[in-house]
């Protein structure tokens, strides 16, 4: 009896030390646990200067201990060494996992990725490696495996939430870059079935039950697009739609908003970060508000294309203005003062009255913070009223 018992301890204390190996085809790598293989996978970026993915995804692949370990040496080493970036983002329950890393290095960017999840006590692995991939692939269609590892690629964050049928769906948040002036963020909803990650249909848009909701905005502007999750809420940002924008011309500055009742997230409209008075909810977007504690004057671009003007005293946005009126006219002219100065004007009618609507803008100021404006309300010719607002550089 006593020697079964030390036997079985022998093979538990060999079992236990097993090297495990993986292999980029030129050299057998041998490891003894997932933290033996981090520095090895170290060792290897510090050698060659880049990130050694078909090792790591092999790794991944292979050994399903790689799921409950932080990788927060290989993070830091990657970046380090190769100054892109490496990402491991997990669910709070430890169940679905992503990781990526750069092969870009530019203003498109460009990711592999794995994604691994837990069903019961298997763990499932799929990679989405950009190198061996060609045309033909996409042509032909992706493999079930390859699409799967390619949800990791742009992913930067994963919340689980629990319907009230007690199904866990997992809100993955992904990122695309196509230029420095256009990116795209997704929410995607994801359930973990019969061994499979599976889309689920958890956004509700008006009638229209879809498993995402996207956006494109600008990287330079908005990266990853603000999105908010708020407890039952999320908030994205409104993005135009229609046409090729320009830098920084993306957002209308309005929020959609969803909310979870149980089962759905329902689409509940836009909100106006500001509380923007219900009479001015439909513009196109917000070209500048001017407030110098006593006025308060906005622009607004319309969907038909024209300019609005409202205007408050002693008041707050969510209050009724004192005058909304259309019918304006923009121009804009360069001056000399500074690099690349330029004097916007707005001309709005109201009967007899105009009111003219000016400011300054230089390198160093964007437009909702011109150097200094000017509103000047006229009868006529017969200057009535000055408004003026002058900032300094400092």
């Amino acid at each position: 009896m006593r020697y079964i018992i030390t036997l079985a301890a022998l093979l538990f204390a060999l079992n236990s030390t097993a090297q495990h190996f993986i292999s980029d085809g030129h050299k057998r790598i041998e490891y003894s646990s997932i933290a033996d293989a981090e520095n090895r996978l170290i060792e290897i970026i510090k050698k060659r200067k880049a990130f050694p993915e078909k090792l790591f995804t092999q790794l991944v692949e292979n050994d399903d201990r790689c799921i409950a370990y932080d990788f927060g040496k290989l993070e830091k080493a990657a970046e380090r060494v190769t100054y892109r970036p490496f990402r491991v983002i997990t669910s709070e329950d430890g169940i679905l996992r992503f990781y990526s890393w750069d092969i870009s290095g530019g203003t498109m960017s460009g990711f592999s990725g794995i994604t691994s999840y837990k069903d019961g006590s298997k763990v499932h692995s799929h990679s989405f490696i950009s190198d061996e991939i060609d045309m033909g692939d996409y042509e032909r269609g992706l493999s079930e495996a390859r699409k799967i590892g390619a949800i990791a690629c742009g992913a930067f964050d994963v919340k689980c939430i629990q319907p009230h049928n007690g199904q866990k769906v997992y809100v993955v948040s992904s990122f695309s870059c196509g230029s420095s002036a256009m990116a795209l963020t997704v929410l995607s909803a994801y359930t973990i079935t019969d061994g499979k990650l599976k889309e689920f249909p958890l956004f509700n848009t008006e009638g229209e039950l879809n498993h995402s909701v996207e956006f494109y905005h600008d990287p330079c502007i908005t990266y990853f697009g603000n999105l908010v999750f708020e407890g039952d809420d999320i908030y994205i940002p409104e993005t135009r739609e229609g046409k090729f924008s320009t830098r920084g011309d993306w957002e209308t500055g309005r929020l959609l908003h969803y909310r979870f009742n149980g089962n759905k997230f329902n689409y509940r409209g836009i909100l106006y970060p500001e509380k923007l008075h219900k009479s001015l909810c439909n513009y196109e977007r917000n070209i500048v508000v001017l407030d110098n504690g006593t006025w308060i004057i906005r622009i607004d671009k319309m969907p038909d294309g024209t300019f609005r003007y409202a205007s408050w005293k002693n008041k707050e946005c969510s209050e009724e203005p004192d005058l909304i009126t259309g019918n304006g006219s923009y121009t804009e002219s360069k001056i000399e003062k500074g690099y690349n100065s330029k004097q916007e004007k707005y001309i709005f009618k109201n009967g007899e009255y105009s009111y003219d609507i000016s400011w300054i803008l230089d390198y160093a100021f964007s437009l909702l913070n011109p150097t200094d404006w000017l509103v000047e309300v006229k009868r006529g010719d017969k200057v009535l009223m000055r408004i003026r607002e002058k900032k300094n550089k400092s």
